[in-house]
């Protein structure tokens, strides 16, 4: 195998576990909120709600169809957010119904979901940040 080959073998090798490896700290990360007031999350993090038995993981946005700013549109259009508590995935949406999650005495309201699209930018699904409410009854 000549010098060049190789070379662009290892290069891809690196970006290959690179990228896994940024999937793999990305999941893993924790955070805290309180009862009450809103927190924001990004796309892989998990959040424990302080002196409660609740915690849930923004998993994905499979679905963003929402009217990018400078453009008019018919509709506001919707995104669509995965969230996963314990072994069970939601989905809570920006426009449509439902933008809130019940689990039992805990009701998880989708409040806002940032960036809004842009006309000519592609969407990076890792730039994706929520903003939850958490509340019991």
């Amino acid at each position: 195998m000549s010098h060049g080959i190789k070379y662009v073998v290892t290069v891809l090798v690196v970006f290959i576990f690179t990228g896994c490896l940024k999937d793999s700290l990305v999941s893993t990360q924790q955070k805290t909120a309180t009862l009450g007031e809103s927190f924001d999350i990004k796309i892989g993090e998990t959040v424990s709600i302080r002196n409660e038995q609740l915690n849930f993981q923004f998993v994905d946005v499979p679905e963003d169809s929402r009217c990018p700013l400078g453009l008019m549109c018919f509709w506001a259009g919707n995104a669509a957010v995965i969230i996963k508590i314990q072994d069970l995935s939601d989905t809570v949406n920006t426009s449509l119904e439902p933008k809130a999650v019940i689990h039992e005495p805990y009701t998880i309201t989708l409040l806002q979901l940032s960036p809004y699209p842009k006309i000519g930018e592609p969407r990076d699904r890792m730039l994706y940040t929520a903003q939850f409410i958490v509340m019991k009854k």
